[in-house]
């Protein structure tokens, strides 16, 4: 278990980005027994069995990783240095990473389906576990259904794209695997394109002229820990979190 005040003292340190200027953000809905997830920044991240107050956790927990990996590495292209400074917030507040793997250039051509890359990477990342697959196919098909003027669609487009580069980030939370209390398996996917990338080739399956780099890994944290430091987590990215986090619409069960 991580000693609560080296790690409170290393809360307090980590350097994060101003807070953005609007404050429009949906209040976190944990409250429900149903499979769910939130749109942070750049990443989708999910939850499968986990009660209300963890899944605030995990979020609060991924957007500080997030938010300081953007204020110290900035550009999210830079795959490799971006993961690391996020990975190391996570394990410097008692999350391990058990398994991890990185590709650069791990797909290239003038036809990539960004989509369906990002669903095979995620089934790896899940394997064997079909219920989490699906969950996480669930997850994908509501983007490639949404209207591309939905607000949580919008706004995930806008922090992962930045003309013809994107950095795409989904991941899914679950309670009592074998790995720990909380389990989170997590990929990581940059584009870069010939062209600015639309949303239908991020949401619609339309191929594009580009090259992929990725990362999977998976964390896990011991509940006692990670709701030991909630508050000093939740405090620290107060005045970030409206700005950041979007709550996606209601998922179907896993089965």
């Amino acid at each position: 278990m991580v000693d609560l005040q080296d790690a409170i003292k290393y809360i307090k340190g980590l350097r994060l980005p101003d807070p953005p200027n609007i404050a429009t953000g949906e209040a976190f809905d944990g409250q429900t027994d149903q499979p769910q997830g939130v749109v942070i920044g750049s990443e989708l991240l999910t939850f499968d069995g986990l009660d209300a107050n963890v899944r605030e956790a995990v979020t609060n927990a991924f957007l500080l990783a997030q938010l300081h990996a953007d204020a110290t590495v900035g550009d999210k292209m830079q795959t490799h240095e971006y993961y690391s400074r996020f990975a190391e917030v996570l394990q410097g507040i008692g999350w391990l990473v058990h398994e991890e793997t990185r590709a650069a250039n791990s797909e290239r051509g003038d036809s990539i389906d960004v989509h369906a890359s990002l669903l095979s990477l995620a089934e790896l990342a899940l394997s064997p576990h079909k219920a989490a697959v699906d969950l996480v196919r669930a997850v994908l098909d509501v983007m490639m259904k949404a209207d591309d003027n939905e607000p949580w669609i919008t706004f995930y487009y806008e922090n992962a794209v930045k003309s013809e580069n994107a950095h795409l980030s989904i991941a899914l939370a679950q309670s009592g695997t074998a790995i720990a209390d909380v389990s989170v398996a997590l990929v990581q996917l940059a584009v870069r394109a010939s062209k600015k990338l639309s949303k239908r080739v991020i949401f619609r399956r339309e191929t594009a002229n580009a090259t992929l780099d990725h990362i999977t890994a998976k964390l896990g944290i011991n509940e006692v820990s990670l709701m030991a430091l909630n508050d000093e987590v939740a405090s620290h990215i107060g005045a970030h979190s409206s700005g950041y986090i979007r709550n996606l619409p209601p998922l179907p069960r896993s089965s």
